[in-house]
């Protein structure tokens, strides 16, 4: 992962812009609007900022991120908030356009390299969402 990802998120992050329209993209789909019908958005907004820095700490390997990762997978998955396999792919996607129409200037390169960091954390995500005894203790 290049700083150029982590300096973006750190700006991306922090402009409400951002989380607004990321979460206009995400609840186009009519399955998430409904899925996230009883959603506190403002508080969401803030847990999606959380969750960025948290995805890119794991990424990193930081002490912490991987249980921290656990714990948020393990409440998105079949025994709690039970989100759809399918909306993680949507996330992601939204994400990137987000971000693209907040940062427009920012060279494919680091755009392509966040789309592979997102993927690969997210998966990794799922995995632990989908099948909580395989994660680690948290």
């Amino acid at each position: 992962m290049s700083i150029p990802v982590i300096e973006c998120i750190k700006r991306c992050t922090a402009n409400p812009a951002f989380l607004d329209r990321f979460y206009e993209l995400f609840t186009s789909n009519p399955a998430v609007r409904e899925k996230f019908s009883k959603t506190d958005f403002d508080r969401q907004k803030y847990l999606l900022g959380h969750m960025l820095v948290m995805l890119i700490k794991h990424a990193y390997g930081l002490r912490g991120a991987d249980e921290r990762l656990t714990e948020v997978a393990r409440r998105h998955g079949t025994g709690d908030l039970n989100i759809p396999r399918y909306m993680y792919n949507d996330w992601i996607d939204c994400l990137v356009r987000a971000v693209r129409e907040t940062e427009p200037n920012l060279p494919d390169e680091v755009m392509g390299d966040l789309r592979r960091v997102m993927e690969a954390e997210v998966a990794t995500f799922i995995s632990r969402a989908e099948n909580p005894t395989n994660a680690p203790a948290t």
